[in-house]
C-alpha cells in the first residue's frame, strides 16, 4: 500500500509546466541534471514508523515486529539529506520539530559548508561552484523570507521551490530522487532489525546512507527524466 497525496484541480498543469521546462533546460544545457541538488527530509520512529506522506516502504517479507503506536511523544528523529552529482550530502538530524529558523540554521551551518567543500566556487572557496543548482520541496519552513533571500544569496537563479527561480509544484514527491528512491531506500536497511534506541537509529540512518554507491546514484539520477518517474506527465 502507498499513501499518496491527492492532486487538485490546478496541480496537474503546474506539474506539467514544472516537467516541460525542466526538460527544456536540461536538453538545451541550461542545467546539467548532475548539479542539481535534490533534497527533503524525512520523520523515522522508533517504532519502525516513518512519515508515510511520501515514503514508499518495500520487502520480500513481512518483518512481524512492526507496530505502529500512537503516543503523544512518539521517539523519533528528524532527518535532512540532499543528492547531488555522485554524493549524499547529510544525513542531518534536526533536533525538535523543523521551522523556518532551525532550516536557515542548518542551511548555514551544515548544507551550505558541505556543499562548499564538495563543489568549492573558483573565487570563494566558502561557497558552493556557480555551477550547482539547490533544489527543495514547498514545505512552509522552506518558504520563510529569510530563508528566501538566504537562498537568493547563495544560489543566485539557481534555486528550485516555491518562489525559487523555478517554481517546485505543489504535491509532487513522486519527483524527487529523495523520495522516490532515498527515503525507501533508507527504511529498508534501518529497519530490517528494530533498533535498540535513538542513537541506534541515528546510527543505522548513517550506516544506510553511507551505502549508497555512485553506481546507485548515477541510476537514480537518471530515474528523474525516465518514463517511470517524470517524462510521463508530458503524455
Amino acid at each position: 500500500m502507498i499513501p499518496t497525496q491527492e492532486l487538485t484541480e490546478d496541480d496537474f498543469d503546474r506539474r506539467t509546466y514544472f516537467c516541460e521546462r525542466m526538460m527544456d533546460m536540461l536538453d538545451n544545457n541550461i542545467i546539467q541534471l548532475e548539479d542539481v541538488m535534490f533534497s527533503d527530509e524525512c520523520t523515522f520512529s522508533l517504532n519502525g514508523h516513518a512519515n508515510r506522506q511520501n515514503c514508499r516502504y518495500w520487502s520480500t517479507e513481512n518483518p512481524y515486529w512492526m507496530r505502529e503506536v500512537h503516543t503523544q511523544y512518539p521517539q523519533k528523529v528528524n532527518v535532512w539529506a540532499g543528492i547531488v552529482r555522485n554524493h549524499v550530502i547529510g544525513p542531518f538530524f534536526i533536533e525538535g520539530n523543523l521551522n523556518g529558523d532551525n532550516y536557515l540554521a542548518l542551511l548555514q551551518n551544515d548544507i551550505i559548508p558541505a556543499l562548499a567543500n564538495l563543489f568549492p566556487h573558483p573565487g570563494n572557496p566558502q561557497l558552493p561552484a556557480n555551477t550547482i543548482w539547490f533544489q527543495q520541496d514547498r514545505a512552509p519552513p522552506y518558504y520563510q523570507p529569510n530563508v528566501r533571500q538566504y537562498l537568493d544569496t547563495i544560489f543566485p537563479n539557481r534555486w528550485i521551490g516555491r518562489r525559487g527561480s523555478i517554481e517546485w509544484p505543489a504535491r509532487s514527491p513522486d519527483l524527487s530522487s529523495l523520495d522516490f528512491f532515498l527515503c525507501g531506500y533508507v527504511q529498508r536497511n534501518v529497519y530490517k532489525t528494530k533498533p535498540i534506541d535513538l542513537n541506534d537509529l541515528k546510527e543505522r540512518i548513517t550506516l544506510a546512507i553511507r551505502s549508497i554507491t555512485p553506481d546507485i546514484l548515477n541510476n537514480v539520477r537518471r530515474e528523474f527524466y525516465s518514463s517511470e518517474h517524470f517524462e510521463h506527465l508530458l503524455h
